[in-house]
């Protein structure tokens, strides 16, 4: 098991990690804000302009609809973003599981098998058990 950060931030999306891990995101995952993550989405995934601006803006009404907007900091442009609520929302941006683990239904997990080089520098090693 990892070892805990004080006055970090961690949630479940592998997609934020996975930009975080990579420094595009702040890796402590604080004083984030919409043109931040837009930013990120762009560098780390190569997502166009309006498709990173139409997936943050369908999660945050995704997650109004779903759960506490009151736990949602984004209320004035370029508000500072409380990562630790997002974080706590699931299905907002990325999937509900990690790749290494079960899913919620009892299905197959992902075995770590070989690493395939993608661009700027992120690896997929993901290998599905029949």
């Amino acid at each position: 098991m990892g070892m805990l950060i004080p006055y970090t931030v961690r949630g479940p999306c592998p997609m934020i990690n996975t930009l975080a891990n990579h420094e595009i995101l702040p890796r402590d995952g604080r004083g984030i804000t919409k043109d931040v993550v837009i930013r990120a989405m762009k560098q780390g995934l190569d997502f166009d302009l309006a498709l990173a601006v139409i997936m943050f803006d369908q999660a945050l009404i995704r997650a109004e609809t779903e759960r506490l907007p009151t736990e949602l900091g984004w209320r004035v442009r370029d508000e500072v973003v409380r990562v630790e609520a997002i974080l706590r929302i699931s299905d907002m941006i990325g999937e509900a599981t990690s790749l290494l683990t079960r899913d919620p239904g009892g299905g197959p997990a992902a075995n770590v098998t070989r690493r395939t080089p993608l661009r700027r520098g992120f690896h997929a090693s993901v290998r599905l058990e029949e």
